[in-house]
């Protein structure tokens, strides 16, 4: 039986920037380390890349005027005052958007509340950041006047205001319980549907890349990409089996802070084949100490792996109980966004090894 589990690593790459042959980089880089013995591939590898350096190398970005003028162009109207409804507090992701806002409008009425909707303070403990002082100086600068409702004012004002044009800038509407009577406003739009034909997911999951320049998230487009990659890696080390996926924000939540790391649209927006669907895993605690608790030492170990050798369940059954029902992506995105960090480790591509291996193996 093979001892070691799954295991994850950072792997370094040369600073990616746009025009750059990402494919030939990452593959020489793998041939590379692999020669000089810091790493061996293996059969079933996964390879995840986080989406900024997919989006930087090919080259995804808008300028805070494309985002003004496609408001502009939408709304076709007296760029009067403009809700901008449920912002998150983030100067990377947020502050450019802003200040395209501010540049369409003659004044903004913000409505949100003390805490964002990925767990953010609106006078944050960490950053000392006051986000309406912020916010309002963004405006400012842009010769736009600031005005702030919580979402109980909001409510109560909303049928004065309902010819006011809003930009609804809510991430994940599941994740976040607000106010349903912008419904009723004949004037909205969503991030996602702000230059949308640069990227599926429009403006959801942007960054900032400078003070007029805003990277966006890599959409369904980059299939072929993964494709492409999983390819040439195989045929490179002659292997028969790797996945490759485009990866984000990990989608989970800081026991601390209470804070979201979930900015972004879907943790992974390409994949290839293999990595489709979810785990549905037997708890071993389970088979332990109920099925098999009359047994001990060797016996129970075959019994365990024979039992997980010839398991044939699916998600939510009974004899998956305990485990976390989540998708394959969804779980290495976590995986791979706490190895890769999101700071200055310099490893933009992480690799998981024996990730579909389980006790029997």
């Amino acid at each position: 039986m093979n001892k070691v589990g799954t295991r994850a690593f950072g792997v370094k790459l040369p600073i990616i920037k746009q025009g750059d042959n990402l494919i030939d980089i990452i593959v020489k880089n793998l041939r590379k380390d692999t020669d000089n013995c810091e790493y061996q591939l293996e059969e079933n590898d996964i390879f995840g890349l986080t989406e900024s350096i997919v989006a930087r190398a090919y080259g995804q970005y808008v300028t805070v005027d494309d985002v003004t003028n496609w408001l502009i162009k939408h709304f076709d109207m007296n760029m009067g005052s403009v809700i901008v409804f449920n912002p998150i507090f983030s100067r990377n992701r947020f502050s450019i958007i802003l200040r395209a806002i501010a540049r369409a409008f003659h004044n903004i009425i913000f409505v949100m509340d003390d805490i964002d909707e990925v767990g953010n303070h609106i006078k944050h403990d960490i950053t000392k950041v006051n986000y309406i002082d912020l916010y309002k100086n963004i405006c400012e600068e842009e010769s736009c006047g600031f005005g702030h409702l919580n979402f109980a004012q909001f409510e109560e004002l909303s049928h004065n205001l309902r010819n006011t044009p809003i930009v609804d800038c809510t991430l994940h509407g599941e994740l976040y319980n607000y106010p349903m009577c912008i419904t009723a406003f004949p004037h909205i739009v969503s991030l996602k549907d702000i230059c949308n034909n640069s990227s599926e997911w429009g403006l959801l999951g942007s960054n900032k890349m400078g003070e007029e320049l805003l990277k966006l998230y890599p959409d369904s487009r980059y299939q072929e990409f993964v494709d492409e990659l999983r390819n040439k890696i195989c045929e490179e080390f002659e292997l028969n089996n790797v996945d490759v996926m485009i990866y984000g924000d990990g989608c989970f939540k800081d026991a601390d802070s209470g804070i979201w790391e979930f900015a972004d649209p879907v943790v992974s927006p390409a994949y290839t084949k293999g990595l489709e669907g979810g785990p549905a895993e037997l708890k071993l605690k389970y088979l332990a100490d109920d099925e098999f608790k009359n047994l001990s030492g060797d016996k129970l170990e075959e019994a365990i792996k024979n039992r997980i050798s010839n398991k044939n369940v699916e998600q939510g059954e009974m004899e998956t109980q305990g485990t976390t029902p989540r998708k394959y992506v969804n779980l290495l995105g976590s995986l791979m966004d706490l190895v890769s960090g999101s700071g200055d480790k310099g490893t933009p591509m992480v690799i998981v090894q024996n990730y579909f291996n389980n006790y029997s193996s």
